[in-house]
């Protein structure tokens, strides 16, 4: 297991813990905003409200998408709390007291506690929905809520505090090599999950079957979509753009069986396997596109990850260490490593990621809807999500990876200057840069007619924005140590 996701064992957990606790503030947050929004509150009894929300957890109607939807929002919290409390507890315990016995006592009280502060949050959010005209608050809704909380209480006690390890390597690893190690097992961990996402697993045949039937799994290729345009160009270039960082885990976790490097026959019959092996995934998840179209392009870009974590591990590792074995043309090789070519990526990704945004190019010209649109937006800031839906769901979580990937992009040069000062500069002029990124792309989704512009998005953005370029800023910082 450790070759596959190697970590290096922290003298302290108090990175691990900086990061659950602030994710779990953030999480908490936007299940807040997701809730609530878009804010339009309206005067009611407190009375009034709680029988609503009674009712309505009682009503007939009640649908898959809605079920799960609020399941997966709340996943993220009860991995990110019960990790929280865990690492927190963890020394204070062992000094404390000893034994299976007491171990397993506190891993039920810890898991009451996350579950009673999640339900205790859904509650709320759930209540406060009553006051909002556009939505309606149910019961029902914290009873999955709180089964989320509890897939992610288990995820922890799973795999947990490995997962917590490898971010401490990322953001504490005396050694670059070591950072970029453990930040390519972390995105690999997370390509799997988002392949499998929302979890809504279909074990029967005949679900399977309609699936089928409804044109969700897709076996011929470039047939579920029309080609040639931008969305499927986007979404070629997104699983290409995904499978590369599997290509590199798999590259550096089998370095040790190759010693002489992988034949073309290898990496042809690995890319194959790990290029399929998301959509394979993705066949008995009810509202995910199995689709060979996919399968290909992520294919391609497993091989292309193979091919250059040779160039990537010889632009950070020592003469000697590298673990792609003896070849002299590795060695010669370097990637990524003047400032000049991160930032000359950010400003291509930034401009794909703008005509991603702002497609179909529909913008409007009539003052008098461009003065509507206005208004709406200053009334309701936050009208951009009327729904807690997996729709929704997946809406803002594709704005912030790719809003985290620009981010990164930016962190990745911020770490190659070689003048301190610039560095500093960088450090400091991340975020109103990011608040201007996100600006900009908002207000070219409000003069495109057929998109919605709002504070959700705006602050998704730019929140990923800043988040992706502090973690590439540490990630690729030079070495505390040389080697």
């Amino acid at each position: 297991m450790t070759r596959l996701f190697p970590t290096q064992e922290a003298s302290d957990t108090s990175t691990a813990v900086g990061v659950l606790g602030w994710s779990s503030l953030a999480v908490s947050m936007a299940l807040v905003v997701v809730s609530w929004a878009p804010f339009n509150f309206r005067p009611d009894a407190l009375a009034a409200v709680c029988s609503q929300l009674i009712i309505a957890g009682t009503a007939s109607q009640y649908s898959r998408a809605d079920f799960v939807a609020n399941i997966v929002i709340t996943i993220p919290l009860g991995f990110f709390l019960i990790g929280f409390f865990d690492l927190q507890t963890r020394s204070l315990w062992r000094r404390n007291s000893s034994g299976a016995a007491v171990g397993i006592a506190r891993s039920i009280l810890l898991t009451a506690i996350t579950l009673v502060a999640s339900g205790s949050l859904g509650l709320l959010c759930e209540t406060g929905q009553g006051w909002l005209p556009t939505r309606v608050a149910s019961l029902r809704d914290v009873k999955a809520q709180l089964t989320g909380a509890l897939f992610g209480v288990v995820t922890w006690w799973c795999c947990g505090p490995r997962i917590a390890a490898l971010i401490t390597q990322v953001l504490r690893g005396q050694k670059l090599h070591s950072r970029i190690n453990a930040l390519v097992s972390l995105t690999a961990i997370g390509m799997i999950v988002w392949s499998i996402a929302p979890f809504d697993l279909i074990l029967s045949p005949v679900s399977i079957v309609r699936k089928w039937t409804r044109g969700q799994i897709e076996l011929v290729p470039f047939t579920s979509y029309p080609i040639l345009t931008l969305n499927a160009l986007y979404q070629w270039v997104a699983s290409y753009v995904l499978g590369i960082p599997l290509g590199i885990w798999a590259r550096r976790s089998t370095a040790f069986l190759f010693v002489k490097g992988l034949s073309r026959s290898n990496i042809v019959l690995v890319a194959i396997a790990l290029g399929g092996l998301p959509e394979l995934l993705q066949i008995p998840i009810e509202g995910r596109v199995a689709s060979s179209t996919d399968a290909i392009f992520t294919a391609i870009g497993v091989g292309s990850g193979l091919l250059v974590a040779p160039a990537l591990f010889a632009s950070i590792e020592s003469p000697g260490q590298s673990q792609f074995g003896t070849d002299k043309k590795t060695s010669k090789q370097r990637w990524m490593t003047s400032s000049s070519d991160w930032f000359l990526m950010a400003m291509i990704y930034g401009v794909l990621w703008s005509l991603l945004s702002w497609y179909p190019f529909d913008f409007v010209t009539d003052s008098e809807q461009l003065k509507t649109r206005l208004n709406q937006l200053c009334s309701s800031p936050f009208h951009d999500v009327e729904t807690n839906g997996l729709k929704t769901l997946f809406v803002v979580f594709r704005a912030f990876l790719l809003s985290v990937g620009l981010g990164a992009l930016l962190g990745g040069g911020a770490s190659r200057l070689s003048v301190p000062s610039l560095r500093t500069t960088a450090k400091y002029a991340i975020l109103p840069l990011a608040f201007l990124t996100a600006l900009i792309i908002e207000a070219g989704q409000l003069l495109e007619a057929t998109r919605t512009a709002g504070g959700i998005g705006f602050l998704t953005q730019a929140g990923g924005i800043w988040l992706g370029f502090s973690a590439a800023r540490v990630t690729f910082q030079p070495s505390y140590t040389e080697d």
